[in-house]
């Protein structure tokens, strides 16, 4: 549901419930831990459906230790360099591309190209 946009749905919120609802009531879950690269899209579902839940999004500590690695090894690349990005995946399709812009929709800044996995 997520990959093909619908997370600002009742479908969404009904698929959460029904999947969520025990396991959160019956182990008294306090926190919940957005472990898949796809669930910090459900944020506002989390919070519509579940308002008593902490939620971690272990994004930003993965951006954080990647950074801290790069600078360590002097990689980090220059604020002001203008790369181009390249990027390889096995699905292009509308879906995955809306995908992409939704993750990037706060950062206009970042020009992406993708190519097939498998073309040159």
């Amino acid at each position: 549901l997520i990959e093909e946009g619908i997370n600002n749905h009742e479908s969404m919120d009904l698929t959460l419930k029904y999947y969520l609802d025990d396991f959160i009531r019956e182990n008294k879950l306090k926190k919940l831990v957005l472990g898949c690269t796809h669930y910090p899209f459900l944020k506002k579902n989390f919070g519509r459906i579940y308002p008593e839940l902490d939620l971690l999004n272990p994004s930003k500590e993965v951006i954080f230790e990647v950074e801290r690695i790069l600078r360590e090894r002097d990689m980090l690349a220059d604020e002001y360099n203008h790369a181009e990005h390249l990027c390889y995946a096995s699905d292009l399709s509308e879906n995955f591309h809306n995908v992409v812009n939704r993750v990037f929709e706060d950062d206009q800044d970042v020009k992406l190209e993708f190519k097939k996995v498998g073309e040159g």
